[in-house]
C-alpha cells in the first residue's frame, strides 16, 4: 500500500507515521508500519486477506472485502483512521490529515466532515461506523458543558456528538457532560460511514453554572398559572430535565417584576412538556429578559433579548422524550 499523506492546505507531510492495523501475520506491537518521507510519500508491504477486518452484521455496508485498518499519526494533527477496501495486490491510499483544532468553550467553531474523513474510533461500535470531526475543548470555569451541533448549510443531517474527557463523557446532540476548569475535553462530531457529499456543523459549547434541583418531577392542577417559574433578578440558572405535566397558562417562564430587575443567562435544558397543555405557550420569556438559551421541544414565545432557542427532535409519540 502507499500513497501521499498531505494537510488541508495539501502540503505534504513528512515524517507521517502510517500504520497497518489487524495484519492476521503480525503480533498487536509489530503491525507493519512506515514514515512517510519529505515529500509525504509512503510505502507499506502486508498480508491482505480480504474481510479479515468485517464484521457481520455490525459494520457497514460496502467494508465486507476490508483487508485492514489503515492508521495515520503526525504531530500537531489529528490522529486519521479509514477502512482499508480493495482486492488488488497493490493499494493507493491517500490521506488528507487536519490540524488539531482547541477552542474554549463559549466559542463557536466550524466544522466540515468529507467523506474521506477519519474514522472515530476502529474497535468499538458506534464508532467503527462512523467518520468524524475532531474538536478539543478547554472548560474555563467548572460546571456542566453543553456541546451542541447545529446545520450551516441545508440539506446536512443532524449529527450526534460524543464528548469525553477524564472520567466524565457523554452522547447526543446536545450533550451536557460535568467539566473542571482548565481541563481539555474532547468533541467527537459523528456521520455515518459512506456518506457521499461533505457535511458543515456549527460546534456551539458553553459552561453552565447549575443552580437548581435537576430531575425534578412536578404537577400543576387548571388553576395553577405557570409550571416553573424563574422570575426576579435572576442570573445564571439552570433549570434541567424537568418533566412538566397538567394545566397552566405557560410551562417554563423567564420574567422580571420591574425593568430595574437583571435576568440574564438563564438556560432552560431538556424539560419535557409533552403533557402538558398551555393556554398561552409551552416557554414564555418576557420583556427585559436577556441571554436565556431554550434547549428542548414545546411551543415558545419570547418577548427578551439574545434568546437561543435550540430545538431537540422528539422520539416516538412522546415529543420530549430526550
Amino acid at each position: 500500500m502507499g500513497g501521499l499523506v498531505s494537510n488541508d492546505e495539501g502540503v505534504p507531510v513528512p515524517g507521517a507515521r502510517v500504520t497497518v492495523l489487524f495484519d492476521p501475520d503480525a503480533p498487536d506491537s509489530q503491525q507493519p508500519s512506515a514514515l512517510t518521507d519529505a515529500a509525504g510519500r509512503y510505502a507499506v508491504n502486508f498480508k491482505a486477506v480480504p474481510g479479515w477486518a468485517y464484521f457481520p452484521n455490525r459494520d457497514p455496508a460496502g467494508t465486507e472485502d476490508a483487508v485492514a485498518f489503515g492508521q495515520v499519526e503526525a504531530s500537531g494533527y489529528e490522529r486519521y483512521a479509514r477502512w482499508i477496501l480493495g482486492t488488488t495486490q497493490r493499494l493507493i491510499e491517500n490521506v488528507r490529515l487536519h490540524r488539531v483544532t482547541r477552542i474554549t468553550a463559549g466559542t463557536p467553531a466550524m466544522l466540515t466532515i468529507a467523506p474521506d474523513d477519519t474514522l472515530c474510533v476502529l474497535d468499538v461500535w458506534p464508532g467503527r461506523d462512523l467518520i468524524c470531526g475532531i474538536v478539543h475543548v478547554v472548560a474555563p470555569t467548572s460546571g456542566t458543558m453543553s456541546i451542541e451541533a447545529v446545520q450551516s448549510q441545508a440539506g446536512s443531517d443532524l449529527p450526534d456528538i460524543e464528548a469525553y474527557g477524564g472520567a466524565t463523557g457523554g452522547r447526543g446532540n446536545p450533550v451536557l457532560i460535568q467539566v473542571t476548569a482548565g481541563t481539555e475535553y474532547t468533541a467527537l462530531v459523528e456521520v455515518p460511514w459512506g456518506h457521499q457529499v461533505s457535511q458543515s456543523f456549527i460546534l456551539n459549547t458553553s459552561v453552565l453554572n447549575f443552580s437548581s434541583r435537576p430531575h425534578a418531577q412536578a404537577s400543576w392542577k387548571s388553576h395553577s398559572i405557570v409550571g416553573i417559574e424563574v422570575r426576579g433578578n435572576a442570573q445564571d440558572n439552570v433549570v434541567l430535565n424537568n418533566r412538566i405535566r397538567g394545566h397552566a397558562r405557560a410551562a417554563l417562564v423567564v420574567a422580571v417584576n420591574q425593568s430595574s430587575m437583571i435576568a440574564t443567562n438563564n438556560h432552560l435544558i431538556l424539560n419535557r412538556v409533552a403533557r402538558f397543555e398551555a393556554s398561552f405557550a409551552d416557554v414564555f420569556v418576557g420583556p427585559g429578559v436577556m441571554n436565556t438559551l431554550i434547549v428542548g421541544q414545546g411551543t415558545v414565545v419570547d418577548q427578551g433579548v439574545g434568546t437561543d432557542v435550540v430545538p431537540v427532535a422528539g422520539r416516538g409519540e412522546d415529543k420530549d422524550n430526550h
